[in-house]
């Protein structure tokens, strides 16, 4: 039996970690949905990627071709995309565009071995876009240019941090479970106890009757 409820405190701790590390994870750095390589620049907010989808830059809108400022919001997104290995955080609201036909993302590419740039932050920046905030779980108000990648101490630091919360978890659950059972149990005890009670009370008076009509 001692076995069984260490057996079960480990996976209900491995439960409860498991989502923490997932949040602390997401809330440092960026989410990473799809990775993939960039093969076509359609325009200032629009490429291609080798999977064969075609990926709509959330919140932000360059100029359409025959605009003016097409060209030059086109060349900047090549710039900073094109042949390279992007990062993206699909929204988690809609998926794809009004056309149905293009992922809208949150993009990302490697600015140096402990950042990754956000590329629709980057053409608000440099001036070939305009926020156009639609409605979907992303808010261009806090993007930040450069977002940090978890680096190994900060994997060791959230798993550590992940299994405490586990385990202090997993603690209070068992106290609270096994204070249940003990009322459970002592109501029971007392329902038995009443029982009883009732019953010897009723045989008393059995009893009683019986020797009243005897006599």
């Amino acid at each position: 039996m001692r076995i069984v409820k260490g057996l079960f405190s480990v996976i209900l701790v491995f439960v409860i970690s498991i989502p923490v590390y997932s949040v602390l994870l997401s809330y440092y750095s960026v989410e990473i949905d799809l990775t993939s390589t960039v093969t076509y620049i359609v325009d200032g907010d629009t490429f291609d990627i080798t999977s064969g989808d075609r990926i709509r830059l959330a919140d932000i809108d360059c100029p359409e071709r025959g605009d003016s400022g097409f060209y030059e919001a086109t060349d900047a997104l090549s710039d900073l995309i094109h042949g390279r290995t992007v990062y993206l955080d699909i929204d988690d609201t809609h998926v794809y565009d009004t056309l149905g036909s293009r992922l809208v993302s949150l993009v990302y590419v490697e600015y140096d071995p402990t950042h990754y740039l956000n590329v629709n932050k980057a053409l608000l920046e440099l001036g070939f876009a305009d926020v156009d905030d639609y409605p979907n779980e992303f808010n261009p108000s806090t993007w930040n240019l450069l977002v940090p990648k978890p680096q190994t101490i900060d994997y060791v630091m959230f798993l550590m941090i992940s299994l405490a919360i586990g385990v202090v978890s997993t603690y209070i659950i068992i106290r609270i479970v096994r204070k249940m059972k003990n009322m459970f149990l002592s109501g029971l005890t007392a329902i038995k106890r009443r029982s009883q009670l009732s019953l010897l009370t009723y045989l008393s008076l059995c009893m009683r009757n019986l020797q009243n009509s005897i006599t």
